[in-house]
């Protein structure tokens, strides 16, 4: 949501978390919200169910803090570990920066070379 390159992009689903993204995708339908993590609890008001990337971070800081856990772990952990996930799965460089939202400065790349989904969901699809 920082860039351009963050929006409005495809991101493939892996088969190991479809059943948690199917789970979410129907709680945003059933509050008739277009964005599939929202804000629900009751400190929330119905109009602004948007979970922002500050929100984010305070639940995860708040988490670390109830479970006890490593005060170093921050909400950006996530990205870390796809990341390093896919570099050692072997997933191509420009199919990562698409799929986590990077620029990609490359002009081959962003603009002679033409990707379908299909080949996004190989590429995540290495990731075991």
């Amino acid at each position: 949501m920082k860039t351009k390159a963050g929006t409005n992009r495809t991101v493939p689903i892996h088969p190991r978390i479809r059943p948690l993204v199917i789970k979410w995708y129907n709680k945003a339908q059933e509050l008739n919200s277009e964005y599939l993590f929202n804000c629900t609890d009751t400190n929330t008001a119905r109009s602004n169910l948007m979970l922002t990337y500050d929100k984010y971070r305070r639940r995860i800081e708040a988490l670390v803090d109830a479970l006890e856990l490593n005060p170093d772990h921050r909400a950006h952990d996530g990205r870390n570990t796809f990341i390093t996930m896919c570099k050692n799965a072997g997933v191509d460089e420009y199919a990562i920066k698409k799929m986590v939202g990077h620029e990609i400065y490359d002009i081959t790349e962003k603009v002679y070379t033409k990707r379908d989904p299909q080949w996004l969901h190989n590429e995540i699809l290495k990731i075991q």
